[in-house]
């Protein structure tokens, strides 16, 4: 397994970017301390957390027995304040066992850069990893994009919104274009871990499973998109609002127990969408633990599966893991 970082853009044609800004101003909120920071220093985690602010880049993890050419583009979580360490490396060596490329997405985040800055990274890193394919050794028909928490809204959002965003968001043009933004912006696979799916008005602040009132709410949507257009934008970028039938396969895992992200907001009315366009998906909905759990048996086994159906890995099963997963395809059993 080889790893090396690569910018998304020159450095001075990064889209939309804030170059005068101080490169160590505001990177991390004040409240990402503690455990986070504890956990990237155990792993040796730390430049995952501070790197490139204001040029967004791909960490690469190469598998050495990839026999499929798959590839997955990982998006960590973080409320959009911050990339968490066990939602980005960590899962792209889990996906590296599995015979699969990973490419950890450090998008450009709060409060420096609000949505849909992020999005344009993603979709960028989508391009990038399709029009270097031969350079990578992938099958530019088997890439695919993970998604945890507010990495799952914006996986969500690449996911939905292909169709009709393209290089313009929200009516303002990007300038810079070269021959890799005339690659296709599609994903082949959509993995979604705990997401927000509906709006991200519970993203930062969801308790007990309910939907913060006013101001709260008005204060979480400003911090995320800004001021102008705000109901426009978040409309436009609700996965759930733009569910069609040109998507993808798609994986959810979801905990019945997340207070953060319910699943009656997120998960239920996402999937009731994908079944009205006969979008195909497989899910793992249980009791596994709260929110930000990362990686575990629960899903990742299942999460297998599902590679294994749409022939990401030929990675073999040593048992069973189904008890734990269910699935939905056009014109099967309604869930």
């Amino acid at each position: 397994m080889t790893s090396s970082i690569i910018p998304l853009w020159p450095e001075a044609k990064v889209p939309l970017a804030k170059v005068n800004m101080d490169p160590t101003n505001g990177w991390l909120d004040k409240r990402v301390t503690g455990t986070w920071l504890d956990t990237a220093k155990k792993h040796n985690l730390g430049d995952f957390l501070f790197r490139g602010k204001h040029n967004p880049s791909l960490e690469v993890h190469l598998a050495p027995n990839n026999t499929t050419g798959a590839a997955f583009i990982i998006a960590p979580g973080g409320a959009y304040y911050f990339l968490a360490p066990h939602e980005g490396p960590v899962i792209a060596q889990y996906l590296n066992k599995l015979g699969i490329h990973a490419f950890v997405l450090r998008y450009r985040l709060l409060p420096d850069y609000k949505y849909p800055i992020p999005l344009i990274d993603l979709q960028r890193a989508i391009r990038h990893v399709r029009s270097n394919s031969t350079k990578f050794n992938v099958d530019r028909h088997k890439i695919g994009i993970l998604g945890f928490s507010a990495g799952g809204h914006l996986c969500g959002s690449a996911a939905t919104l292909f169709p009709k965003l393209g290089n313009t968001i929200i009516g303002k043009n990007i300038s810079y274009k070269d021959e890799i933004d005339h690659e296709d912006c599609r994903p082949d696979l959509t993995v979604l871990v705990y997401p927000a799916l509906s709006s991200i008005k519970q993203l930062l602040g969801a308790i007990n499973a309910k939907i913060p009132d006013e101001p709260e709410d008005k204060i979480i949507h400003e911090k995320i998109f800004g001021t102008s257009e705000m109901n426009q934008i978040i409309n436009y970028f609700s996965p759930k609002e733009n569910v069609n039938d040109k998507m993808c396969p798609l994986f959810i895992a979801h905990s019945t127990k997340d207070l953060l992200l319910p699943t009656k907001y997120h998960f239920q009315p996402f999937t009731n969408k994908l079944r009205k366009f006969n979008v195909e998906f497989d899910y793992v909905l249980k009791d596994w633990g709260g929110h930000g759990m990362g990686l575990t048996p629960s899903w990742g086994e299942p999460l297998l599966s599902f590679l294994k159906k749409h022939s990401f890995t030929e990675f073999n099963l040593n048992r069973t893991a189904f008890e734990y997963v269910g699935n939905y395809s056009p014109g099967s059993a309604k869930l």
